[in-house]
């Protein structure tokens, strides 16, 4: 059995880096613009400045993506930019008025995070003592959390089963399936399983996670909810087979050029460096390679090019990555993002189809 987590310990360092939480109707928030490579938002007559990843929550809740960012700057500039947000922010509160919690930093002056809220406020607290309940009443004990650099804005708690269940998918391919994770922010708890694969003798594992529910609120309904959802055996078989189908289609079929490229491109949100992208997604060698024999390089047609990488192979690499490497803390949440994302990718239909071939050894394939 793994080191069981302090959980006093751990509400100390959420305590810790509480910082002065502010909750606004989206449609209050107006740009006005940047300022030292910072932008600028205005709520009534005061001015503050986001970091980036509060801009891009800020944006994705009334639905700016980067792109269209991009092209409107290009074409109208700062100002279009503006104008547009604001109209987007406008427009999208006649259809669906959302709250935010706005999370500032002392030290820096600035709006550290942003949280989209559906119902109410969760506070860390409260959270944590949910966790010990669900932990008792599904006989879990606590291991590990990812967080990233502000606790008060959201941890992600990982709890072992104290009765481990182990499914094959394949010949030395056996995971552990009845783990569990609880994920929150100052918006939402969400309740995941995650699945343990034993990956080499000496007891390393990769941790691969799958949602099962999210609740917005504390509320006996859903807390009650949320409870009984690890005592149904049924859903727990039935879970793991969702994984476990993609899988073995994995293991048998080829990486396309396009899904080689969705790999590099996850990795590099998670901000990997650019020779383990490399070594675990080369898709600028395969692009280049192809247009080296006059192939078209578009979206549709990368999708179509086979490269002689495994999907299953090339998640493991991922995964092994997630799981194992030293660049990263231990508490790092691109971890379990990173890991997330693996298995979203894993699930999705394949790009290349596997057919039966008999005529293969034939064909030199």
């Amino acid at each position: 059995m793994k080191s069981e987590l302090n959980l006093i310990e751990l509400r100390r360092k959420v305590e810790s880096s509480m910082t002065p939480v502010k909750v606004v109707p989206r449609e209050s928030i107006e740009y006005v613009g940047i300022s030292h490579g910072n932008d600028v938002y205005r709520i009534g007559d005061t001015d503050f400045l986001t970091t980036t990843g509060t801009s891009r929550v800020l944006d994705g809740m009334i639905g700016l993506r980067d792109r269209q960012r991009e092209m409107i700057g290009k074409a109208s500039g700062e100002e279009g930019i503006r104008d547009f947000r604001n109209y987007l922010a406008g427009a999208s509160s006649v259809v669906k008025s959302e709250k935010v919690a706005l999370l500032a930093d002392a030290s820096s002056r600035m709006v550290c995070a942003a949280v989209p809220l559906k119902q109410h406020v969760i506070m860390p607290d409260k959270f944590l003592e949910f966790a010990s309940i669900f932990m008792e009443n599904a006989k879990l004990h606590p291991t590990r959390y990812e967080g990233g650099d502000n606790l008060y804005a959201g941890l992600t708690l990982y709890m072992d089963s104290d009765e481990q269940i182990v499914r094959t998918i394949a010949d030395g391919e056996d995971f552990l399936i009845n783990s569990y994770y609880l994920r929150w922010s100052l918006g939402e708890v969400e309740l995941g399983r995650y699945y343990e694969r034993l990956v080499c003798t000496n007891g390393q594992t990769e941790t691969i996670r799958s949602t099962s529910a999210t609740i917005y609120s504390l509320d006996t309904g859903s807390v009650k909810s949320m409870l009984e959802i690890p005592s149904n055996t049924k859903m727990l078989q039935k879970a793991f087979d969702g994984f476990a189908a993609p899988a073995l289609e994995a293991m048998q079929a080829r990486a396309s050029v396009g899904e080689v490229k969705a790999i590099a491109s996850m990795l590099i949100e998670h901000r990997v460096d650019d020779t383990v992208i490399r070594d675990i997604a080369p898709a600028d060698r395969y692009i280049s390679a192809y247009e080296e024999k006059g192939f078209p390089v578009d979206r549709d047609s990368l999708r179509r090019m086979k490269t002689d990488l495994n999907v299953w192979d090339i998640y493991n690499k991922v995964t092994d990555f997630a799981s194992n490497n030293v660049m990263w803390d231990g508490d790092d949440n691109r971890r379990g993002s990173l890991m997330l994302q693996a298995t979203k990718f894993l699930r999705k239909e394949r790009d290349i189809v596997n057919y039966d071939d008999i005529f293969a050894e034939y064909q030199g394939l």
